[in-house]
């Protein structure tokens, strides 16, 4: 709470959280409070660990895809080769999206989407307190995950019904 009055931090509070993480994480090997050490931007250890969520997160992402490819005549996705589930995996951990935004820059755009993908596994798993709880949990991580809200709720209606619906809208005022 201290660094939302004393600090320019406009982050969801979830967010801050991470960061916090990531300080923690940093200061078993360096002193944070070192100002001009901390900020530096060759500080390569703080860049390290400040781009781990978000590496971390690409590679959930990829096994996302792979348990979507495994499962995948089960859950409604088009049963190609496993292989092919493989390729995607690859193509998008690969991709100079991916790599720049994450590796290079240290973005956390895919913290984000891993969240929401997260959610979006309880929903194909036909369990919507705890998809709408993760939706709104990526939603708070990273607030352009708002744009997936409306299909991901229709998609949660239609596929679970009126109840579904409203567990997911409950599990998702929860997490907020």
């Amino acid at each position: 709470v201290w660094s939302f009055f004393h600090t320019n931090n406009n982050y969801p509070t979830p967010f801050a959280y991470v960061l916090f993480f990531v300080v923690k994480v940093y200061s078993f090997f360096a002193d944070p409070n070192n100002f001009n050490e901390f900020w530096r931007n060759t500080n390569q250890l703080f860049l390290f660990i400040g781009k781990m969520p978000a590496v971390i997160a690409d590679f959930g992402i990829a096994g996302i895809f792979l348990w979507i490819g495994k499962h995948a005549k089960r859950i409604g996705f088009p049963d190609l080769p496993f292989r092919t589930y493989i390729i995607l995996s690859a193509l998008y951990l690969l991709s100079p999206v991916s790599l720049i935004d994450s590796a290079w820059w240290g973005q956390v755009d895919a913290f984000g989407v891993y969240i929401f993908l997260i959610g979006f596994f309880f929903a194909l798993k036909g369990k919507p307190f705890l998809a709408g709880f993760f939706y709104i949990f990526a939603v708070m991580m990273k607030l352009q995950n708002m744009i997936y809200g409306p299909l991901f709720f229709l998609y949660l209606w239609l596929s679970l019904g009126w109840s579904g619906l409203v567990q997911s809208l409950i599990g998702a005022a929860l997490a907020f």
